[in-house]
């Protein structure tokens, strides 16, 4: 007979004080995800923009030089 009351008391127990703690720890787990999440697409978008604005630059350094280098080859002729 002691041994159901010890499972049902233990099954109480776990299901009063546990899912208190775990959805506590739930939530928190759940903020820090998202604030990972949150910092990783920031970085991602930073990473990307700097990816976008070097190669513009390049294309546009690449086009000045060849513009120039026309403009003395003709001027040079």
């Amino acid at each position: 007979m002691s041994a159901p009351g010890l499972t049902f008391h233990a099954g109480w127990k776990a299901s009063t004080v546990f899912p208190k703690q775990f959805s506590h720890v739930f939530q928190v787990a759940a903020a820090v995800v998202v604030v990972v999440v949150v910092i990783v697409v920031i970085v991602v978008v930073v990473v990307v923009v700097v990816v976008v604005v070097v190669v513009v630059v390049v294309v546009v350094v690449v086009v000045v030089v060849v513009v120039v280098v026309v403009v003395v080859v003709v001027v040079e002729i």
